[in-house]
């Protein structure tokens, strides 16, 4: 009886899947950070309204139309909330 010869196995490489990477030319990222920065800045306007309205005196509070800071800057309102 004739021995049979194992096979050879062929050693094939295979292909990996290239899957298409979205990129944006440089312009584009400029826009887009930009654009992200302003809704950025916008979030954080009423935080930083807040803490400087906490340092207003009282009759400054409420005035109409808002003004951004007081002349002079005073501590009165931090100083209230303290205690």
């Amino acid at each position: 009886m004739k021995e049979k010869k194992p096979k050879k196995l062929k050693l094939v490489a295979h292909k990996k899947k290239q899957y298409k990477r979205f990129t944006r030319s440089k312009f584009a990222n400029f826009v887009f950070v930009s654009i992200l920065l302003i809704f950025g800045l916008f979030m954080v306007l009423p935080l930083i309204y807040s803490i400087v309205t906490s340092f207003k005196p009282l009759d400054e509070l409420l005035a109409f139309p808002p003004k951004f800071s007081s002349h002079p800057a005073q501590l009165y309102g931090a100083a209230q909330s303290v205690g």
